[in-house]
This record gives C-alpha cells, sequence and structure tokens, in this order.
C-alpha cells in the first residue's frame, strides 16, 4: 500500500504539471530525487521505490531528512508518509527554526498503520511477547488485557497527531486495506486549502 500511495501522489502531482521529488529515510536520508516536471520524473520515482534499500536500521529519525529537504528546497509541499512509531519531541523546534529562515515549507503526514498497530481483535487471551523491530525490545503483553492496550494505542497516537500539529503539520491516518484511504487523502488537502482562504 505505501508504494501504491507514493506512486499515486506522484502520478496526481505531475499529471497537474507540479514538480514532484522523492526522499527516502530511516536514520538518515537514503534515497533523493530533487522535485522535476520532466516527464520521466515518474518512472524515476517509481523505479527507485522498486529499488529502495532494505534497512536494518535501530531507528527511524525524521527530523535529519526534513533538515536535508529544506536545506536544498526553498519552498515545497512536503508529504511525509510513515508509522510515525518515532520520536518527535524536537520537531517544533526545527519546523520554528525553518519558518524563520524558509517560512513557504508546508508540510502534511500520512499515518499508513496495519490494524495491529492501533487496535488488536480478534485474538483469544494468552500471553504474547511483543518486538519492537528497530530497538529489539522486548515486552510481554496480557492478551486479557488488550483493551488497556488498545487504548495505549490509541494515546500514542493522538500524542503523534498532536506533536505534528503543533508543529504546523496536519495529519490524516490510513489504516492498511480501508476501504476510505482516498476520502481521507482528499479530505486532507481540501482541508489544508480551506485554511489558506
Amino acid at each position: 500500500m505505501l508504494q501504491d500511495l507514493v506512486i499515486s501522489l506522484a502520478y496526481a502531482a505531475l499529471h497537474s504539471n507540479n514538480p514532484c521529488g522523492l526522499l527516502l529515510f530511516a536514520d538518515r536520508v537514503l534515497t533523493w530525487h530533487p522535485p522535476s516536471a520532466a516527464p520521466q520524473q515518474y518512472s524515476r520515482i517509481v523505479t527507485a521505490l522498486e529499488q529502495a534499500p532494505v534497512m536494518k536500521s535501530r531507528q527511524t529519525r525524521l527530523a535529519p531528512a526534513l533538515n536535508f529537504m529544506m536545506n536544498r528546497l526553498s519552498s515545497c509541499l512536503g508529504v511525509i508518509i510513515s508509522d510515525f512509531h518515532t520520536d518527535l519531541e524536537n520537531l517544533r523546534g526545527l519546523m520554528d527554526a525553518a519558518d524563520s529562515r524558509l517560512p513557504a515549507h508546508e508540510l502534511v503526514a500520512l499515518h499508513v498503520l496495519e490494524e495491529s498497530e492501533y487496535r488488536l481483535t480478534g485474538i483469544e487471551d494468552g500471553l504474547l511477547t511483543l518486538r519492537d523491530m528497530e530497538s529489539g525490545h522486548q515486552m510481554p503483553l496480557d492478551l486479557s488485557r488488550k483493551e488497556e492496550f488498545n487504548a495505549l494505542l490509541r494515546t500514542a497516537r493522538e500524542k503523534s497527531i498532536r506533536t505534528l500539529a503543533g508543529a504546523g503539520i496536519d495529519s490524516a491516518v490510513l489504516p492498511v486495506g480501508a476501504a476510505d484511504i482516498q476520502a481521507r487523502v482528499n479530505t486532507l488537502f481540501s482541508r489544508r486549502l480551506a485554511a489558506r482562504v
């Protein structure tokens, strides 16, 4: 779904004669294709996604990617696509610093989440060991308390959305497999457009 979403956004931008670029990151920038409206840009982006390196990074870091982009572009509409399971605490300071010198950056966030990342359902009671794929940290989960766990997941997601909003980054949550993904993306961009009027 992630790759399809990026390709769809790139197609929409280029079809409207808007420059489009691609930045892939983990703990650092992995791939960078500067924005272009050239006809071959679409195939460049598709190829870059197909050939994206597999990272064994222990951490996802958004700030270096944003710094990289802001130092190379005087203005842009950036769409950040991530699960946002990362530290966002220094994000507001980064965005405030960027605004002081480059006020033309506008960012939106698309939270792409598997169902198990925002809600556990259909699982019988028992003991389950969860492992963080980035840190390797493990923790036991008593599934008889899954409603409490679901509440914690919801709280963490809401905190990420609030932190992003505090830095001026509007969000939409896109559950993998949801039937209304296009409508959610359209609503996000419509809301941003209405805020400018």
